[in-house]
């Protein structure tokens, strides 16, 4: 935040275009520091009782306040929009004299840093001038300072060799403004013609204006239109400022000494600026207008809406006349959807040499650019219907220089002449163009943004040579499939490129040397040119072609330091063991099945699309019984990967990535004569197809989704009928759905583990289950022996099969399901037994209040009606459900009957209706209250 002297500075700046003189400033810091006074009472105070801003600012229109307070804060003149909001806008409801603080307070990033430029020096010029202050030195201290440092360094240079120009500012009226009165002084004079009473203009056609010596300034600013006023004489003024806030067709062709033009406008049609070709001209208009630019020179700049077209010099070339004359030795445009630039520069205003470089800046639609000599073209912010053309008229041999800035797709760039073209893509964003060079013999590309050389208009047909110099990233397909005009290419050196080069050639014609970046090239033919990937450490060779051909001893000898091979777009058996130095394989989507021979141990398979095809891995040597297949898996979308067989492999290792921030899930089928364990990292769902039976281990425990994971979005699988011991561990975020119902192999056991979310669980029908589920609400059913089942907390519904199955669950919401007449044990127990043995019953632990019995498989009429819930022996009850509180004894294997024991044995009728055949089942720790319920079929305790 500025401090309570800058603050003050600003005031003095703003109001009176002056720095403080150092009395004045240590009176008001003292003040305000004191809490006398505020900031904004010294605003008052200034507005109000001092002389000179009552005949300065104060005297002034609306208008004219607005464009003076802009010329002293940030030393411009308003645009258009900004001087129409605080004359009749929103921003004209605050009084004029308390604007400068809404200017102050509202300055954007690049008027602040000229109001920060401003008040160091004018702080710098108080300290410095103490008693020799002025207030000439004062107003031209800080009068020249911008945006630049060196502003700031050369106003500093002038304080202290006391040279600061200083001059008058002159104020023109709605009369006839001439003579001893409007010619300026040996200094830097400021003439102003600002809107009238009534936005009646003070620049008229009668006015004779001399800036006299130093470097003067008129500003013209009108609400209303600024019309020619060819009458008019002005001279020895180096710079014109209209603004207006509407149109603006202005001839300063007759004014003498003028350097620079600037126009800004709100146009409500076509404007046309006319200057001579010893002028530079800025033109901003902030309407979707035409804007005609006639004659000129230097630097000539143009900015208009989006569907206006922009017009510099006289379009066609031919002999030209003189009135068509210019003199730009660049040129930039902005906007607009067309623009047509010709360097009149040659004799009476023909085509000529002085134009050399051009800059078009977002234009939506044809840009023509005409004359003898451009050589640099900067091409930034160009969307699809952007097609700039360069034409030289010259014979000669020519050159083009391209710089490219966030270029959308389709922008052409056309340039017919050119023989050696440089195109360099700067910027944070990338770029992508068609380039028609037709006449072009070498290329280079260089630059730090991504670059991408599209194949819709691009026309190669002499190039011989590619040199890519890029620190970014660099894309072209120049294979004879999608570039036909590359035909005469024989030569791409990236040996200089630091960034990722991904290339498709023809490798019978071109030759490929790589960088130290990741170099990615595409062959669609066997090679009998040199294909080498250079000094990286990870280059792929992609063989988009039949393995059998592409990939032989004789091909494999043309292609060197490549560390990855590719089939993306492959068919065929691939001999990855004729390539020298390969680590690993990639592949996208295939052309047809890919088989992978002589594979060396450690290679891993990354596919980053849905291949629409087999793949089969094979390694060189699979007498081990420790083989390790490592598969990557990684897209921003899912992937299907097909059917990957890697016989003799006995792990497999996953990694399913997902590379942006929307979830999905990826299709994994794998294959192994030998396979015992899969295990998955990565965070992106996997639906599993792996049917081996020699399978003991599957993991998936490292797999994390982010955000939640919808049901059956994270880990899913359904085994085949493994023949050993199974482990399974699903997802850490859950959404799993496990199905191991087909192991069937007696003596052994399936565990199954989840950890979080929603899942579902279907265990082995015939082995024993040890099964736990995660803290969602999970979906968990058992199989005919007796199993082990954990809920693991939520809302689960677990369905423990036949069998005597130890079921534990969590909190209050969950649901124990009797799917089936044997689910849980018979019991035969009659009215006079007080203990009962329990080894065929389901064993309920951790049952509360709320928890659910679900009999509705067994009879769905059950109803509250039906329970008997203090039952004074173990035997069943026709029609009935009979709560019994006794001790379970697991070590034992019994039920003892206790009116007030802490276990309670649950017997239900499973034959309703129909005589009368009991099961029961244990709930530990339960004693049932009164309020214990039933509807359905469905129990809820209380």
């Amino acid at each position: 935040m500025a401090t309570v002297s800058e603050q003050i500075q600003q005031i003095y700046i703003g109001l009176l275009g002056r720095a403080a003189d150092q009395a004045g400033l240590d009176y008001w810091t003292n003040e305000i520091e004191t809490g006398v006074l505020t900031i904004e009472q010294l605003r008052a105070n200034i507005v109000n009782e001092q002389p000179e801003y009552i005949a300065g600012q104060g005297s002034m229109t609306r208008a004219q306040a607005v464009a003076d307070l802009y010329e002293n804060l940030f030393n411009r003149l308003p645009d258009a929009q900004g001087l129409e909001y605080w004359v009749n806008g929103e921003g004209s409801s605050v009084n004029v004299d308390q604007l400068v603080l809404a200017l102050i307070d509202g300055a954007s990033a690049a008027d602040q840093l000229v109001l920060d430029n401003k008040t160091e020096v004018a702080e710098y010029y108080t300290a410095a001038a103490g008693d020799d202050y002025t207030k000439e030195a004062a107003t031209g201290a800080v009068d020249d300072v911008n945006a630049t440092r060196d502003s700031v360094e050369d106003a500093i240079d002038a304080i202290d060799a006391g040279t600061i120009a200083t001059g008058e500012t002159f104020k023109l009226t709605t009369g006839i403004d001439q003579g001893a009165a409007f010619v300026g002084t040996s200094g830097n004079d400021t003439f102003n013609a600002l809107d009238g009473a009534a936005a009646a203009a003070t620049f008229t056609a009668l006015d004779s204006i001399d800036g006299g010596a130093g470097t003067d300034t008129l500003n013209i600013i009108q609400t209303t239109a600024v019309a020619a006023v060819p009458s008019a004489v002005v001279k020895n003024i180096e710079t014109a400022n209209v603004t207006s806030g509407a149109d603006v067709n202005i001839d300063t062709t007759a004014w003498t000494g003028l350097t620079q033009l600037n126009v800004t406008s709100a146009a409500t049609a076509a404007e046309t600026i006319t200057a001579a070709t010893t002028t530079g001209v800025s033109i901003t208009n902030s309407t979707a207008f035409d804007v005609n630019v006639v004659g000129g020179g230097l630097v000539g700049s143009v900015t208009t809406g989006a569907t206006g077209t922009i017009t510099i010099g006289k379009a066609g070339g031919g002999a030209g006349v003189a009135a068509d004359a210019n003199a730009f030795t660049s040129v930039s445009i902005k906007g607009g959807n067309a623009a047509f630039v010709t360097d009149n520069s040659g004799t009476t205003g023909a085509i000529g040499t002085k134009l050399t470089a051009v800059t078009v800046d977002g234009t939506a639609g044809t840009v023509a650019l005409a004359g003898d000599a451009i050589a640099d073209v900067t091409v930034k912010n160009g969307v699809a219907a952007t097609a700039v053309t360069v034409t030289n008229a010259a014979t000669a041999d020519q050159t083009l220089n391209l710089t490219l800035d966030n270029n959308a797709a389709g922008v052409n760039v056309v340039d017919a002449t050119a023989k050696t073209v440089t195109v360099t893509a700067t910027g944070t964003k990338a770029s992508t163009i068609d380039l028609t060079i037709a006449g072009a013999t070498a290329l280079t590309t260089a630059g730090a943004a991504d670059l991408t050389l599209a194949t819709v208009a691009e026309d190669y047909a002499a190039l011989k040579t590619l040199t890519i110099n890029n620190t970014g990233a660099f894309n072209a397909d120049l294979s004879a499939a999608n570039s036909a005009s590359a035909a005469a290419l024989t030569s791409i050196v990236a040996t200089a490129s630091t960034g990722a080069n991904t290339l498709a050639i023809d490798a019978t014609k071109t030759t490929y040397a790589g960088g130290s970046g990741v170099d990615t090239v595409a062959v669609v033919a066997a090679a009998t040119k040199t294909v080498d990937g250079g000094a990286g450490t990870a280059d792929v060779i992609n063989l988009a072609g039949v393995g059998g051909t592409l990939l032989t001893a004789a091909t494999a000898a043309k292609i060197t330091n490549f560390e990855v091979l590719s089939t993306t777009g492959g068919s065929g058996n691939f001999d990855v063991a004729l390539l020298t130095g390969i680590t690993g394989l990639t592949q996208g989507v295939l052309g047809g099945a890919v088989v992978y021979n002589n594979v060396a141990a450690g290679t891993g398979l990354k596919v980053t699309a849905s291949a629409g095809n087999t793949t089969a891995y094979n390694l060189a040597n699979v007498l081990g019984t420790t083989d390790v297949f490592n598969l990557t898996v990684s897209s921003a979308a899912a992937v299907d990967t097909g059917a990957i067989t890697a016989n003799g492999v006995e792990t497999i290792n996953v990694a399913s990535t997902d590379t942006d921030t929307t979830q999905h899930q990826n299709t994994v089928s794998l294959a192994s004569n030998a396979l015992k364990s899969v295990v998955f990292t990565g965070n992106a769902g996997v639906a599993l197809t792996a049917a081996d039976t020699t399978i003991t281990s599957v993991d998936a425990s490292a797999l994390s989704l982010t955000g939640t994971v919808a049901a059956n979005g994270g880990f899913t699988w359904t085994s085949g009928a493994v023949t050993d011991n199974l482990v399974v561990k699903g997802s850490a975020t859950g959404g799993d759905n496990i199905d191991v119902s087909l192991a069937a192999t007696a003596t052994k056991t399936v565990t199954v583990t989840t950890y979080a979310g929603t899942n579902t669980i279907d265990g082995s029908d015939t082995l024993v289950n040890n099964i736990t589920g995660g803290t969602g609400a999970d979906t968990i059913i058992g199989g005919a022996a007796a199993d082990v089942i954990v809920g693991g907390g939520g809302a689960d519904v677990i369905t423990g099969g036949a069998g005597a199955d130890k079921i534990t669950i969590s909190g209050n919401t969950a649901t124990v399901t009797i799917a089936a007449i044997g689910d849980s044990g018979a019991n035969t127990s009659d009215s006079i037994q007080v203990a009962e043995l329990t080894s065929t019953f389901d064993v309920v632990i951790g049952a509360t209040a709320g928890t659910k019995i679900d009999l509705a498989a067994i009879d769905n009429t059950f109803a509250t009606a039906d329970l008997v819930l203090n039952g004074t022996n173990l035997a069943g009850q026709d029609d009935k459900i009979v709560f019994v509180n006794g001790t379970y004894n697991a070590d034992a294997g019994t039920f003892t009957y206790a009116a007030n024991g802490p276990d309670t044995v649950v017997t239900y009728d499973t034959t309703v209706a129909a005589g009368t055949a009991y099961e029961s089942i244990i709930l530990v720790g339960v004693d049932a209250g009164a309020t214990t319920s039933a509807a359905a079929g469905i129990i809820t305790l209380a």
